[in-house]
């Protein structure tokens, strides 16, 4: 006996209604288990890029925007660095820089970049691979908790304590030191950013930031959070440590103009 299909729900969002109708058909459009692109379709999502632009009754396009992690940098691979701006990728970071480039299947209209040295390397190869593309540089760069001259050469684990310690105080409002932020000033940017998308004319996205700044912005979208205290401070940390978000590795949001939210796409594996 055929299966049949679940009926569509009427409240569902229509770019999740979207993708859900072209999803049987738009497998062989995906890259062939792109290491560092999305994977095939699953849960109604592929590689944005791979998906037609959909048109709703209005002849407007759905908003496509693809959130990447930058590429292995020296303090991911252990070695300690000088601040938090300028550390450089490795050679394993610029190899899945490249790696991102390749996933994908046609060119953004625009490319966004944290102003941080290691997101703007990484989104510097996709930039060269496509260049007719826009480039941007937003105020996207990673969480800084810590005062940054007590972290002037030292090494991940060496702030290890320094860290366990911020989050037990759980304080939103709290600032460490010079060159720090607040929870809630990390949060107000997630959000400025969305704000900025919504209102950016570019449909097709390409933003190399984080993975602290990315999972600020989809837990702001899946948990909508009403007031930033101490509560749903840890609850964002409990969040960001199931999701982390590994080198390379994203999600994409999709909205069409009809939506009164983005959807949130499956988030890569590898």
């Amino acid at each position: 006996m055929k299966r049949r299909s679940p009926p569509e729900c009427p409240s569902m969002p229509a770019t999740r209604r979207a993708l859900r109708k072209i999803s049987s058909n738009c497998q062989a459009r995906c890259l062939a288990s792109p290491p560092f692109g999305f994977p095939p379709c699953r849960q109604n999502y592929c590689d944005p890029w791979s998906i037609p632009s959909l048109p709703n009754s209005t002849g407007r396009l759905m908003k496509r925007v693809r959130l990447i992690r930058h590429g292995e940098s020296a303090a991911n691979a252990g070695h300690a660095t000088q601040d938090h701006a300028s550390i450089p990728l490795t050679q394993k970071g610029l190899d899945q820089a490249y790696r991102v480039a390749r996933s994908f299947a046609e060119a953004p209209d625009l490319i966004v970049a944290s102003p941080f040295a290691r997101a703007q390397a990484t989104a510097e190869v996709t930039a060269a691979a496509f260049p007719s593309a826009a480039r941007e540089t937003w105020l996207i760069q990673e969480f800084t908790y810590l005062e940054l001259a007590r972290c002037i050469n030292t090494t991940l684990s060496e702030r290890r304590s320094w860290v366990e310690a911020y989050w037990l105080r759980s304080d939103p409002s709290f600032i460490d030191g010079a060159g720090a932020e607040s929870f809630l000033d990390f949060v107000t940017r997630a959000q400025t950013f969305l704000d900025r998308l919504e209102q950016h004319p570019a449909r097709q996205i390409a933003v190399f930031s984080h993975g602290q700044f990315l999972n600020a912005v989809a837990w702001l979208l899946e948990r909508r959070p009403q007031v930033i205290d101490a509560k749903t401070m840890t609850d964002w940390r409990d969040y960001e440590i199931r999701n982390h978000i590994k080198n390379g590795g994203g999600y994409c949001l999709f909205k069409q103009p009809t939506d009164a939210a983005w959807t949130v796409g499956q988030r890569t594996l590898r």
